[in-house]
């Protein structure tokens, strides 16, 4: 068996999701669940739904009035954007337990994540994407594949992290040199164990390169992008210190305005502290 069938094999192995999100999925399966229906599933989880409901009135969504139940919560944002939330909340629970390499934080590596999900959402908003609300979570979960590398294959991905900084390489590219695989491989099949639509396994298995010939390729541009801002503005940390360049594909795809990154870092910065304040805590 090669050492990639192994880490494949090992996806096996990882915990189940929360309940309160296997529960929420149950709900949503109904056609006529209600706003209601939703609300009394989350408040189930009293820390997850203070999360929700503190990270829904930071000027990220932009409301004009104290958002102050569950209820209200879950009309404004919508199910499936709520779905997202719960499930963000649930994954960083669910891996709150892994442990730090001597080369990266696994702080800093979920910093780096939530700064890729505000900047993915913020690029989706300026290009007024379809299936925003997928936006978020592609971005926070773009990396999740590194967490199954430091829960199986500790000692090994320890040594990739720190040659990679002190030889200067992407992270990848010694990841593929040491284990005939990636990251973004492997989070994409642990994105389809998840179940999670085809869209966000997609934009986990193509953000590297930020482009791939057939659907999402908006989706998968934003969070190539956003990566490489959260990497210029150096917000956490993603297992390496390169900033590649963006894909010319990329950018063509997604076309923002050239002032784009200037005229947003101010409220990018904003929403990255009031987010890792309510996530990570």
């Amino acid at each position: 068996m090669s050492f990639a069938d192994k880490i494949v094999n090992s996806i096996d192995d990882l915990p189940t999701l929360p309940s309160i999100y296997l529960r929420l999925l149950e709900v949503l399966k109904n056609p006529d669940a209600s706003s209601k229906d939703i609300a009394n599933v989350l408040s189930t989880d009293p820390p997850s739904a203070i999360k929700i409901l503190k990270h829904i009135n930071t000027p990220f969504y932009g409301l004009k009035t104290q958002c102050d139940s569950l209820l209200q919560a879950v009309t404004y944002l919508g199910y499936n954007e709520i779905k997202n939330l719960v499930l963000a909340i649930a994954i960083i629970k669910l891996f709150n337990k892994v442990r730090s390499l001597d080369d990266l934080n696994i702080v800093d590596f979920w910093k780096h994540s939530i700064a890729v999900g505000i900047a993915t959402r913020m690029i989706g908003n300026q290009i007024n994407a379809r299936n925003i609300d997928n936006y978020l979570l592609s971005g926070l979960l773009h990396d999740i594949g590194k967490l199954v590398f430091i829960i199986h294959f500790y000692e090994e991905y320890s040594e990739i992290v720190h040659y990679a900084k002190i030889n200067k390489k992407t992270i990848d590219e010694v990841e593929s040199m040491y284990f005939g695989t990636t990251h973004m491989v492997i989070g994409e099949i642990l994105a389809e164990r998840w179940m999670l639509p085809d869209s966000i396994r997609r934009a986990i298995r193509f953000h590297r390169n930020g482009i791939s010939d057939g659907k999402h390729s908006q989706l998968i541009s934003a969070v190539h992008i956003a990566d490489l801002m959260s990497r210029t503005v150096q917000l956490g940390d993603p297992g390496d210190d390169m900033i590649p360049k963006p894909s010319i594909n990329a950018l063509r795809e997604l076309d923002l305005p050239f002032t784009f990154f200037t005229d947003s870092i101010e409220f990018f910065s904003n929403e990255y502290n009031n987010s890792v304040s309510i996530l990570l805590n």
